[in-house]
This record gives C-alpha cells, structure tokens and sequence, in this order.
C-alpha cells in the first residue's frame, strides 16, 4: 500500500505518523492543499484507514499577516494550535524553543523535586551523586 502522490504537499512519514506540508504563499497554494488533505482522506477511506482529524494545523511564518486558510477533513475543520509536540521536542508556530527549553526545565526540576523527598534519609554522597545524574 502506497501513498498517493500529491500534486504540491510534500509529505513525510514515520511510522504511523503521516505529516504533509507546503509553502503557502498565495490562496492558489491553500486551494492545492486542501486539494492534497482531500486526496488523503479518500486515500485512507479507500484504504480503510482511520484518521485522527482532531490533530492540529501548525503554521509557521514570521509575517505579521500571514495567510490563514481553513482547512477541513471530511467536511471537518482543522483546528490550529500555536505548538506541538513532535519526535520529543515542542515546537511554536515561530520555531522559537523557549518553549521546550521550558519544558526541558520543568521536568527536571519536578525529577530533581522528587529525588530530594526520596532520599532525605540517605547519607552517602556518592549514591546521591549517581541517582542525581541518573534522573536529571
């Protein structure tokens, strides 16, 4: 079972993880889009697949007005979201990483948080050195 070919989306796909994009540039590249989006779901209808259509859009630009089009599956808008976690790593609608960075942070504090309870009652310093660098 192959994928369809896709007039001007290029599509990546790791495992179960399908994702397509393209440059939009003009309502022209959004129509082709929503063209491909169409391809795909009678693609999987076809195919008995199942699509999760309550995954996201995420656009990435840096204009201050950027080409907004609404995308649908099966008649089914596309909501968009500002961030998205892919493969381990948040990315924002601005490829800016704070956002991970932040998360990076915040679990390792709450690791760090719960090593600190775990061992209140431990005394060698080279056990807690081994678990420290071990959870964090």
């Amino acid at each position: 079972m192959t994928l369809p070919v896709f007039s001007s989306t290029l599509s990546v796909l790791f495992a179960d993880d399908l994702k397509l994009f393209s440059s939009i540039s003009s309502n022209l590249d959004a129509v082709l889009l929503q063209s491909d989006l169409d391809c795909l779901f009678k693609w999987c209808t076809d195919n008995k697949l199942h699509l999760n259509i309550e995954k996201c859009i995420l656009s990435y630009t840096r204009k201050a007005q950027p080409l907004n089009h609404v995308y649908k599956i099966n008649d089914l808008v596309l909501s968009r979201s500002d961030s998205v976690m892919d493969l381990g790593i948040v990315l924002d609608t601005k490829l800016d990483f704070s956002q991970h960075i932040d998360s990076i942070f915040s679990k390792a504090y709450r690791r760090h948080g719960i090593l600190k309870r775990k061992t209140r009652e431990f005394s060698s310093e080279i056990a807690l050195k081994v678990l420290y660098y071990f959870h964090v």
